[in-house]
């Protein structure tokens, strides 16, 4: 009676535990299927208009047009860094960050 008793909890404490880890690989595949349409949803910074790329109260079109102009002039955007580098647009870190919300760079 014991023993059957004590096979009784380990399988029931096996069955939970790999039910556990069953719903923590689902959540990991939700989160990286979450990160992959973050990115597909993204425009490519590189390809987008000045009108795309106008963020309110951040980006303008004086501001959208001179960004347009400095990757134009330098052969494209190859990182964000590149842009916060760029002593004539003289783009902050929050606008940084908020491109980098918005755009991708292939």
């Amino acid at each position: 009676m014991l023993v059957k008793t004590l096979t009784s909890c380990i399988f029931s404490l096996t069955f939970v535990l790999l039910s556990q880890s069953a719903i923590a690989q689902n959540s990991d595949i939700q989160k990286a299927q979450n990160i992959v349409k973050q990115v597909q949803q993204k425009l490519d910074i590189n390809q987008v208009t000045a009108e795309q790329l106008r963020i309110p109260k951040l980006i303008g079109k004086k501001r959208a047009a001179a960004i347009i102009a400095w990757r134009d002039k330098n052969g494209g955007i190859k990182s964000f860094d590149d842009l916060l580098k760029a002593k004539d647009l003289n783009l902050g870190v929050k606008i940084i960050t908020e491109l980098q919300k918005k755009f991708v760079i292939n």
